[in-house]
């Protein structure tokens, strides 16, 4: 059995994970889920946002399902536990990728994927008040830049990729996006691949005016995160973009969408981001055939007009997961 930790959060979170276990069930076999809270739903019953119990919960799993959470932004003490979690893991990557689903939803020729930091600067770091404002420090590390210069291989590799760009901003920060740079072309070295850097103001541009000649982007922090809301906007929207994120020996899974409490218990929200992500998931897995059915079932899907409401079908949550499952048992190497 390959145990995954279920955390289904807060807001849509237990609809989309519940819709993602459907479909995950349909698919492959020797799945066990261990769930565990997170979040606001975690405070109400531990009074923390991250329990020990969660965590040891994790411990016991290979990857980790994830739905959304509610950030308590009116607290000032508040400490997101989606970024806790992710730095106690090491999750210093995450994996973004991005192609339209169908013909009739976003730009035609995007087949991009972003390999974003994600354990390093300004979000990592405290803001710090005085009488005149706030300052905000941020950190590149020589490490940190290594070894997502390195995930960027491994995924160029993983996903047959022919090119990598680095995205950066080392006309303005010539010290910290410098080193990201130098080390990028270091890392880069000997490569098979095709290999550029660009300015990431300037890459927001070309995903507009040539969407279909990016192929493999690695960035920083803050300019993945960024730069991923726009293209994911390209396709469609967040809630048709998957995302995950790896450390060395742990992966989480998780929608790209945010919370959406105003839409929680109404079986309207649109599932697919959720589903997409657990079909990366069992890519991380070693289950990539199944990944692929998934993926395979989710276009078939849209396809044939059998969608949510916000992508111009008329299904709820509930029963797009289940037509899903159902494309997913049919698949002919379902079985194999």
């Amino acid at each position: 059995m390959r145990k995954i930790a279920v955390l289904s959060g807060d807001g849509v979170g237990p609809e989309v994970i519940d819709a993602s276990m459907r479909v995950l069930n349909a698919t492959a076999d020797g799945l066990e889920f261990v769930h565990a809270d997170i979040g606001m739903s975690a405070y109400s019953k531990h009074e923390q946002y991250l329990p020990s119990e969660t965590l040891d919960a994790i411990n016991e799993c290979e990857a980790i399902l994830m739905g959304t959470i509610i950030d308590k932004r009116d607290d000032r003490l508040y400490r997101s536990p989606n970024l806790a979690l992710k730095k106690q893991l090491g999750l210093f990557a995450n994996i973004r990728p991005f192609a339209p689903l169908c013909d009739d939803i976003g730009f035609k020729g995007i087949d991009t994927i972003m390999v974003r930091e994600n354990s390093e600067g300004m979000y990592t770091m405290a803001e710090i008040e005085d009488l005149d404002g706030v300052t905000l420090e941020r950190r590149v590390s020589i490490k940190g830049c290594r070894r997502i210069c390195r995930m960027a291989l491994k995924m160029a590799s993983l996903k047959g990729r022919k090119k990598i760009t680095c995205a950066h901003k080392a006309n303005v920060f010539t010290a910290s996006d410098g080193l990201f740079k130098d080390i990028f072309y270091e890392e880069m070295t000997g490569s098979p691949y095709a290999i550029n850097d660009v300015r990431a103001d300037k890459l927001a541009a070309e995903y507009i005016l040539t969407p279909g000649e990016i192929d493999l982007v690695v960035t920083l922090n803050l300019y993945g995160d960024i730069i991923s809301e726009e293209v994911s906007a390209l396709v469609g929207g967040t809630y048709l973009t998957p995302s995950g994120n790896l450390g060395d020996d742990m992966g989480l899974f998780e929608p790209m969408h945010s919370a959406q409490p105003d839409l929680a218990g109404q079986d309207r929200v649109n599932p697919t981001s959720s589903i997409l992500s657990a079909a990366m998931m069992l890519d991380f897995l070693g289950m990539k055939s199944r990944g692929d059915i998934i993926r395979r079932s989710v276009r078939e899907a849209y396809a044939k007009m059998e969608r949510t409401a916000d992508v111009g079908g008329s299904m709820g949550t509930r029963d797009f997961a289940e037509r899903v499952a159902k494309y997913c048992e049919a698949a002919p190497d379902r079985d194999l």
